[in-house]
């Protein structure tokens, strides 16, 4: 609004009566809302306060267990899933977490072991099968398969990683392979002797002259048996009976998991006693190696050439490191590497050195870096 032009009539009156005015409407506003909420009086007197207790002391159902609607409360047309319901689906799955852990720290987060993975759990203690009920157990195992331990993991992918096409046997694992990439030695023998316990994989000695233990999937070894067995019965010359090695993978590998076994051990196992010629037999397919009298090694036939190859390689490449200015390389060009005393991979035979301590391992920005440890001193010659 602009000023009257009546110069009689000061501009500060103006504004007091503008304010005034303004004042007047808001009051009258309030007027009127006062007035509505008269008239309501009456109406609301005659509401029901016990169904307004009733909605509000109705159950509210949880979201996250599946509820067919967020804001469902009094609603009787949709369905409502029992509490009995869900009461078993929370067991369920405390169940699974609580034995997803059984045999198998999934310990992953390890330098030296899939750094990249963001797992990491604490090892616990299995406990006793006595003390859990089948179904549970049913539910551990599974869990055991859905999350495998490090070492298991190290074995698949060692397993993965043999030249099978250059040699007539199953892929070997060598278990200075498994210490190399594995950080808690301690932990990896514990679940390996675990893992042939179950009759997962099987223990043999090399016939390399030293102290090496190789390591072979169970099933693996069954199949490679049975092929040389059928390999040895389609010569027409050969009048062999290969009955007891169908014995053998049925019957003597599932009941005994050591190293070597007596005769009267499988005496015992096959409850009658076995003969010479039996014996002859699983010599002869390379199943079993002479170790003393009436005693024999587990073997794995066709392993000679391997175990030369094994050697050879090992003393090659452990002489080139050395004969390096720092006697050190990286993995990069241990993988350019062709050697001439073995035709497996220089990778394969690296790993091995660094699992039996002949090579020190460390991470660099470059790759992994594989160095001969350096000698103490002689005291005698400071």
């Amino acid at each position: 609004q602009t000023p009257p032009t009546d110069a009689s009539l000061p501009f500060e009156c103006f504004n007091l009566i503008l304010n005034l005015k303004k004042i007047e409407g808001i009051t009258n506003k309030h007027r009127n809302m006062n007035k509505t909420n008269s008239a309501l009086e009456p109406s609301l007197q005659n509401v029901d306060l016990k169904s307004i207790n009733t909605y509000r002391s109705s159950p509210r159902k949880s979201f996250r267990f599946g509820s067919s609607s967020m804001f469902n409360r009094t609603n009787t047309h949709m369905p409502v899933e029992p509490q009995e319901t869900i009461d078993a689906k929370k067991r369920e799955a405390q169940k699974v977490k609580k034995y997803a852990s059984y045999d198998s720290p999934y310990n992953l987060n390890s330098p030296k072991v899939y750094k990249s993975s963001p797992f990491k759990t604490t090892p616990t203690k299995s406990p006793s099968s006595s003390s859990i009920p089948e179904e549970e157990m049913e539910d551990s195992s599974l869990a055991v398969e859905l999350f495998p331990s490090d070492t298991m993991i190290a074995l698949q992918s060692l397993r993965t990683g043999f030249p099978e096409d250059l040699f007539r046997i199953p892929p070997i694992i060598l278990r200075s392979q498994v210490y190399s990439v594995l950080e808690d030695r301690t932990t990896g023998d514990k679940e390996l002797e675990t893992y042939k316990q179950k009759n997962q994989i099987r223990f043999f000695e090399l016939p390399s002259g030293g102290t090496d233990i190789a390591l072979v999937f169970t099933e693996d070894y069954i199949a490679h048996t049975l092929a040389v067995r059928d390999k040895m019965k389609e010569d027409p010359k050969d009048e062999t009976d290969y009955s007891i090695i169908d014995e053998f993978v049925d019957v003597i590998l599932p009941q005994h998991t050591d190293m070597y076994c007596t005769k009267r051990t499988l005496n015992t196992i096959l409850k009658r006693d076995i003969t010479e010629t039996e014996i002859s037999t699983l010599v002869k397919v390379g199943v079993f190696r002479q170790k003393d009298i009436d005693t024999y090694w587990y073997a794995i036939p066709n392993v000679g050439s391997f175990v030369k190859k094994c050697i050879g390689g090992r003393k090659e490449l452990l002489g080139i490191i050395s004969r390096t200015k720092w006697k050190e390389i990286l993995s990069t060009d241990v993988v350019k590497k062709k050697l001439r005393s073995s035709t497996l991979p220089a990778l394969f035979h690296v790993k091995d050195l660094a699992g039996l301590g002949l090579l020190d391992t460390t991470q660099t920005s470059a790759g992994m870096l594989y160095k001969i440890p350096s000698q103490d001193r002689n005291p005698a010659k400071s």
